[in-house]
Order: C-alpha cells, then structure tokens, then sequence
C-alpha cells in the first residue's frame, strides 16, 4: 500500500512571463505529518520554520541514507512547459550542506535530473532550469505533466537539515519567501505586476487599486 501523503495545489492560476505559481506550501498538512513514508529519510511538516504561510517540510539528509529517494507526490499534475524553472525555498541553517538530486517525474514515470546543492546559510531560492538537466533518461518526459517532485538525497554528510517550503513555477530568478506569516500563503508579487488569482493587473489596475486604497482612507 503507498502511505505517502497526497499534495494539495494551493491555487489553480496561470504562470505567464515574468510571474510564479506556487503548487505546494505544505499549508494543507497537519503539522508532524510524514509527506513520504516509503523513503529511508527522516521527514515531516513543521512549524519551526518557514518561507511562506506557516508550514514547510523539514528534511533531514545524512550519509545513513544517501541515494534514498523521497518523493512528493502532487494531487494532480502540473503544467510546467511554458515556464522556464522549478523553484524552491530551503532553509539551512544546519552549516553542513545537502546534496539533492532532485527528480521531475511526469505522469508516464519519465524522469528528468537536477543536481542541487544546499549550501547557502539561512533562506535561500533554488530553481530548476527546465532548459537543461542532468542524466540520461530525460527524453521523453512531458513537461506538461509533471506528477512527482523527488527531493532525493545525494551524498550529503551527517547532520544537514533542511527546511523545504514553496515549491512553485517560475519564469524569472526566484527571490525566497517572506518567512513564516501565520497565515494561508499571498499570491506572490513579481516584479512590477501585482499577482492575483487567474492573472495580474498592469500600471492602469495598480493605479486603480491605489486610488481604492486612498479612498478607504479617506474615509
């Protein structure tokens, strides 16, 4: 039987250009829920730390369990072929780094390779580039249908411990989290277009909202 817990997406918007869409925050899980039974590696929802909402999955990487995978896997597909990247936050604050090899597995079981290592102190952006990745077997994965997102462990030494949080599409260089919020996660905000659900609104929708905004307080 496959104890691994479904993910929710969190929002059902369009990435376009310039813009991200955030499939998991892990807001649905009860803290201290295990994502992947299955894997040899020690993970759980926490509320210790996070990039976003109030919820990230803590990972811990050791040589005890290197080459394990731990999966993810997505309630229903998601569509990344027009988006350039996969991105992530993680949060390391363990000073030894993770070594992940990370894969995207599409409905068909076709995967394709990244190798990330987890080497920046504190809070940091990760981000797939679609455009290239590592191994041989990624021919014929279908971007369009990505089920699985394997944060597998590669090589990482004893005691790195990683926060996980925000996964999400992008199409320009990710920028980590706020932090923990206490609340569900913001449509994200991405360069000069304010993100909304389905879309963004341009200069003439953002001006629109500052006038709204003047006249509550004016009021």
């Amino acid at each position: 039987m496959n104890t691994r817990l479904t993910m929710l997406a969190l929002t059902t918007s369009l990435a376009v250009s310039g813009q991200v869409m955030a499939f998991e925050s892990f807001e649905s899980y009860q803290a201290g829920a295990v994502v992947d039974n299955a894997t040899g590696i020690t993970n759980m929802v926490s509320v210790d730390q996070c990039t976003d909402g109030e919820k990230s999955l803590k990972v811990n990487y050791d040589a005890s369990n290197q080459w394990n995978q731990l999966k993810v896997e997505l309630a229903s597909p998601v569509d990344a072929s027009s988006s350039t990247h996969i991105a992530f936050d993680a949060i390391n604050d363990s000073g030894v780094t993770a070594q992940l090899l990370i894969k995207l597995i599409d409905s068909n079981n076709n995967d394709a390779w990244h190798w990330i290592s987890i080497d920046q102190s504190g809070a940091a952006a990760y981000a797939i580039d679609l455009s290239y990745v590592d191994g041989n077997n990624n021919g014929n994965i279908n971007f369009a249908y990505i089920a699985v997102i394997d944060l597998g462990n590669a090589a990482s030494p004893d005691g790195a411990e990683v926060f996980i949080d925000n996964l999400r599409l992008s199409n320009a260089t990710p920028t980590v989290g706020a932090g923990c919020n206490g609340s569900e996660p913001e449509p994200p905000v991405d360069s000069d277009n304010l993100r909304v659900e389905g879309g963004s609104l341009g200069g003439f929708g953002a001006l629109m909202m500052a006038g709204l905004l003047w006249l509550r307080r004016r009021r």
